[in-house]
């Protein structure tokens, strides 16, 4: 069970910080012209203090997706079955 746990926990945190997080924070850095390799974005360098830095940023960015996502999918359901 604690293997269970442990497996799901770094599947959902690898999606939100390198799925949500690492290409929300890509895109919007290169819609506003500041665009910013992937790579460097996953904080892929020797310097330790930049790999914890981008994967604290990506994973917020990643929650406050997911919550913003979640938010809209229930807006949506509230308004399609729940109002008619």
């Amino acid at each position: 069970m604690i293997i269970l746990e442990l497996l799901l926990e770094v599947i959902i945190i690898g999606f939100i910080s390198n799925i949500l997080g690492k290409y929300t924070r890509y895109y919007f850095l290169k819609i506003i012209g500041r665009e910013r390799s992937v790579e460097y974005l996953s904080g892929n360098s020797a310097d330790q203090s930049n790999r914890v830095s981008h994967g604290v940023l990506n994973f917020l960015v990643g929650v406050g997706v997911l919550f913003a996502l979640l938010f809209i999918v229930v807006l949506i359901d509230m308004y399609l079955f729940h109002f008619l």
